[in-house]
């Protein structure tokens, strides 16, 4: 991924939850706002799992957090997936999914 992901968020979250629940975890895709701008994310257990703060300042390219403000959600699970249905069918390429797979895979195993 590049380090510029604005517009990105809720495409690359929902690849995200994508990859952890078929890898067994209960990720919730969620959308809100992250320090007042609209933003998407995922939410595993009390964690927020962000593949696109980079688009906020200087983050890794996997930011972990606690799930409370600046991470404030509108929407979590299927109705946030509603929201935003069809995204991923008409603008992500497979790549993406694959591409997020190896950046789960990397930061699972540094937990």
């Amino acid at each position: 991924f590049g380090l510029d992901m604005m517009g990105s968020c809720a495409i690359a979250a929902s690849a995200l939850r994508r990859v952890l629940n078929r890898l067994g975890h209960e990720a919730v895709f969620v959308v809100g706002f992250y320090d007042g701008m609209h933003h998407s994310w995922v939410e595993l257990g009390d964690e927020v799992l962000d593949i696109t703060a980079t688009q906020f300042g200087d983050f890794p390219e996997v930011h972990v957090a606690p799930a409370r403000p600046p991470y404030e959600h509108t929407l979590r699970g299927p109705r946030a997936l509603t929201h935003v249905n069809g995204w991923w069918d008409r603008i992500a390429p497979a790549a993406w999914e694959r591409e997020t797979r190896a950046v789960v895979l990397g930061a699972l195993a540094t937990l």
